[in-house]
């Protein structure tokens, strides 16, 4: 993984280009950010890409404009992680008393199996109990991802107990036909987000299901829609949405 950019919003966050591989296009992003008015060194949180690009396209979001162009590898997914830990000296990854890890950047986690692969690792290369995984998904509905999201239970039940690991799914809206028209693939309805989160969540585990985007900006996308901007980070011209920082 290369650095190529990076922009730093000071008291906000840092957000990073990388180019992985040895193709120039393969272009991913990831944030080193936290949340408004709490002190890092109380609640960190880190965005990673999952995918080069999306395979979903959602009307809200620039990181499916790039197109799909594959998955990302456990290992480059892990490769921004230990990025951002290593950037951050004056933190210690051991003691640090919340760190969330939202794999919500670039790319629709379910559809990379290597995300199941990643967060496995994730908990034994850093085995400690501030490590908060959270994945942020629209729940597309394919016979690979109902399996993917069933692994996820298994994995959230051995390595991340004491609800340390938080589940969002991107709804964007409540009323179906609204949904269909911002994500553009088959995906659970609202019924079928609402039985898995049944399952999901017992003993303290997490889960969300009311991530909605931002209000519109008044310039549209080229079709003529409305475009939602992905917080401040969008002014850079990097591409990707922003899920909440709970």
């Amino acid at each position: 993984m290369k650095i190529v950019d990076q922009k730093i919003f000071l008291g906000l966050a840092s957000l990073h280009l990388a180019a992985m591989r040895d193709d120039p296009g393969l272009l991913v992003e990831f944030v080193d950010t936290l949340e408004p008015e709490v002190p890092k060194a109380e609640k960190w949180v880190l965005m990673v890409s999952t995918q080069f690009g999306c395979a979903v396209g959602c009307r809200m979001c620039d990181a499916g404009s790039l197109g799909y162009q594959g998955n990302l590898t456990a290992e480059e997914i892990l490769d921004q992680v230990r990025y951002i830990f290593r950037a951050n000296v004056n933190l210690d990854v051991k003691t640090h008393p919340k760190i969330k890890i939202h794999f919500a950047r670039m790319g629709e986690p379910s559809l990379n199996p290597n995300v199941l692969i990643a967060l496995r690792s994730l908990a034994k290369e850093f085995p400690y109990p501030g490590i908060v995984p959270s994945l942020s998904s629209v729940a597309p509905k394919t016979p690979a991802t109902g399996s993917f999201f069933e692994e996820l239970i298994d994995i959230k039940d051995e390595f991340f107990s004491q609800g340390r690991f938080q589940m969002q799914f991107s709804l964007h809206s409540t009323d179906e036909r609204r949904r269909r028209e911002i994500i553009p693939i088959k995906s659970w309805g609202l019924a079928e987000i609402a039985s898995y989160g049944e399952r999901f969540v017992k003993n303290g585990k997490r889960f969300s299901a009311g991530e909605s985007p931002l209000p519109p900006d008044p310039r549209t996308s080229p079709d003529g829609s409305p475009r939602v901007l992905a917080g401040p980070l969008s002014t850079t011209g990097f591409k990707g949405d922003s899920p909440a920082l709970n």
